[in-house]
């Protein structure tokens, strides 16, 4: 059988960049598309969170993001993400959406919160190995079992 890794098994694409602290709602320009795959994991690495920051993270679907067919919540979706997440990452994962496009918002209100970054991972394709659309990720490397010794 052949090996299987994080990179065969796996497509990721960096969704949001850094935001500094700020309100307001965060929105990708696109979503994900996730034809090809049982699900997307969007990994939310969150920055500072004032104390009386109120943080929400929620997804949304699209069949043809957002043309013709705009983005609608997905139900029991949304996440608070506490001032004590600070510096910590979290996730949302879906699995099976029922349209193609999926996306990330993040709304934060109240006072200021900063997001590091969000990289959805899309997940358990239905072809091996997965090609990676160099216009999502920068590629990567896999090593087994390396000796020590210079990198």
């Amino acid at each position: 059988m052949p090996q299987r890794n994080m990179g065969d098994n796996n497509e990721f694409a960096q969704h949001l960049t850094y935001q500094a602290a700020g309100t307001g709602t965060l929105t990708p320009s696109a979503g994900i598309n996730t034809a090809g795959y049982e699900g997307v994991c969007f990994i939310i690495a969150m920055g500072a969170i004032a104390a009386t920051s109120v943080v929400t993270a929620k997804l949304q679907q699209s069949s043809d993001d957002g043309v013709a067919d705009g983005y609608s919540d997905l139900a029991g979706t949304a996440k608070v993400i506490a001032a004590g997440n600070a510096l910590l990452t979290t996730y949302l994962d879906i699995y099976r959406p029922q349209k193609r496009y999926v996306k990330l918002i993040i709304t934060i209100g109240t006072d200021t919160a900063a997001v590091n970054s969000v990289v959805a991972v899309l997940y358990d394709p239905r072809k091996y190995p997965v090609s990676h659309d160099a216009t999502l990720c920068g590629g990567g490397e896999f090593h087994a079992s390396p000796d020590e010794g210079t990198a």
